[in-house]
């Protein structure tokens, strides 16, 4: 495992997706990856954080229903190296809705004084959790540690300003209490600043999700769909690159395998011109989906099981297979063989490219984000590692107890108390009793002589 990131990390290198810079302070080829690890000098290292100025551990910033919060508004030219968050929000159990904030809350991330977003998704999806529920995974350039702590290393460099907002939408939920405070939201953003300027061919990163609940089926075809009709990830113009998805569907119809859809994309044309032979055959698998996994480059760090795919996500990251444009892109998939399915569909789709791109459509109200409620009871977890892949749960981890596990924690809270303290008293009470029934033995004893 250790020799596959190290190559990882070097074809990142090699394929320009380690953003690098040079000791001059300008972006070129040199610091950034393992090769220039032994090169000294460079720009420092920069980082605008929500530690507590006062020295305190109040290492947060509390966002209330409805507010947007800038966590990042920096002068360049510069560039974003890594972005890692986490965040705590009110219990839902007092408002009584599941918890879903991954959907709720919403990142954007502005180049260059833009007035229109370049990244705009909900922030769980934004960083590989689909379904708002939170999983361990790990690829090249995303992760979700320990299921809380969410990073990014895709290298988002900027020429004259970048800023990088939050925003609590659960105002939008339609609860009494106006909605669910984000108590607690942590951020570090490392990041450079250069002395010279970008070069001008860099492209800006963009992101944006998308969902289609339920996909429109096509009645009457197993054959390859019209394009059309395909649900889709990503739609831009302009010059760029395409580096990669996430995507997470919720079969509708459980009884039935949901990945039979092919992916086409039509690159600089209006029709398509890069066909695919299967969902899990895009995201790099084979026979359906048997276990949940994750790599460098793809995986499928969410799934119910093998016997029961009701809500999945997988993605892929197009590192060493880069998918280049020089006008337009589509990428699309099929809900189904020939789009025969309907299903709901969402997705992350990460690209860069030049400026000005098409503004992004209204990302959809909060009540249109929240992920439908399972048709069948979650399966139990399966056990046991994989001998190629480090053991994943088949299933979603819970994040915090739940009102079982507060009974049993109770329960042996008692039972402690029980041990540590009247089994204690009891022996002493005991001790006593018998001392005394001892010296009025020994009373009784000497006076009977």
């Amino acid at each position: 495992m250790r020799r596959l990131w190290v190559l990882s990390l070097t074809l990142l290198e090699a394929l320009g997706l380690v953003v690098p810079c040079a000791g001059s302070q300008a972006m070129g080829p040199g610091l950034g990856s393992l090769s220039s690890l032994p090169r000294l000098g460079g720009p420092p290292p920069l980082r605008a954080s929500s530690a507590d100025a006062s020295g305190k551990n109040a290492d947060y910033v509390p966002i209330a229903p409805g507010e947007t919060k800038t966590i990042f508004d920096e002068p360049g030219p510069g560039c974003i190296r890594h972005l890692w968050v986490t965040l705590k929000s009110r219990p839902t159990k007092l408002f009584n809705i599941p918890d879903q904030h991954l959907r709720w809350i919403v990142i954007r991330m502005f180049w260059d004084g833009e007035q229109h977003p370049s990244v705009e998704a909900p922030i769980g999806d934004f960083f590989g959790l689909g379904h708002a529920e939170y999983y361990s995974y790990e690829s090249a350039v995303m992760s979700a540690a320990v299921r809380r702590g969410l990073n990014c290393y895709l290298p988002m460099p900027f020429y004259k300003r970048a800023r990088i907002e939050v925003q609590n939408q659960s105002d939008q939920l339609g609860l009494k209490e106006g909605g669910v405070e984000v108590q607690k939201f942590y951020y570090n953003i490392d990041y450079e600043r250069y002395t010279e300027p970008l070069p001008p061919d860099y492209g800006l990163l963009h992101a944006q999700w998308r969902r289609q609940n339920p996909t429109p089926a096509v009645k009457g075809t197993d054959e390859k769909g019209r394009f059309s009709d395909n649900y889709v990830i990503l739609d831009a113009k302009g010059k760029g690159r395409y580096v990669g998805c996430n995507l997470s569907v919720h079969s509708l119809n459980p009884n039935e395998w949901w990945g039979e859809g092919d992916e086409m994309m039509a690159i600089d044309s209006a029709e398509p011109n890069v066909l695919g032979t299967g969902t899990e055959d895009y995201f790099c698998c084979a026979w359906g989906f048997p276990e949940a996994f994750s790599s460098p480059y793809y995986g499928v760090p969410y799934l119910d099981s093998e016997e029961q795919t009701e809500k999945t996500t997988a993605y892929r990251w197009h590192i060493e297979d880069p998918v280049m444009f020089a006008q337009s892109i589509i990428v699309s998939i099929e809900h189904g063989a020939g789009n025969h399915r309907a299903d709901d569909f969402s997705s992350t789709a990460y690209w860069y490219q030049t400026e000005p791109h098409v503004p992004f459509a209204t990302l959809p109200a909060v009540k249109d984000r929240l992920p439908l409620a399972r048709k069948t009871p979650m399966p139990a977890p399966k056990t046991g590692p994989s001998p190629k892949v480090a053991a994943q749960p088949a299933g979603p981890q819970r994040a915090e107890l739940d009102e079982a596990d507060m009974a049993r924690v109770a329960a042996a809270a008692r039972a402690q108390v029980l041990w540590c303290v009247w089994v204690p008293v009891g022996l002493a009470v005991g001790a006593v009793a018998l001392n005394r029934w001892a010296r009025r033995r020994g009373r009784s004893s000497s006076g009977g002589q």
